[in-house]
């Protein structure tokens, strides 16, 4: 089974929605709400960034984790942790980009 490809709409189709992430060595879910979700604007480059943001009594390291996405299944997401985030909060970002293709 191929791993799903999520675009721009898809991701903001969840915004706001509170959302299970697997660590990748197998531990218990951390659930994480996707606060933003921002096109890259390039004329080279087409891409997204999505924001989450989680409780900071357990924080997800740098690296791939999978979202339990609502109707694609698990989905590998390579996320890191990011300043910026209020008192009491942690802030995860995932980077989508490739370059764009002559038409």
């Amino acid at each position: 089974m191929s791993t799903p490809l999520l675009g721009l709409a898809d991701y903001q189709a969840l915004q706001g929605a509170t959302l299970a992430f697997s660590p990748a060595d197998g531990g218990e879910p951390l659930w994480l709400q996707l606060v933003s979700v921002a096109a890259l604007r390039s004329p080279t480059i087409e891409g997204f960034v999505l924001m989450f943001s989680g409780a900071p009594d357990r924080v997800l390291p740098q690296g791939t984790h999978l979202l339990a996405h609502p109707s694609q299944g698990n989905v590998p997401i390579f996320l890191g942790p990011v300043m910026g985030g209020g008192a009491g909060e942690v802030r995860y970002q995932a980077v989508f980009s490739r370059l764009r293709t002559s038409a």
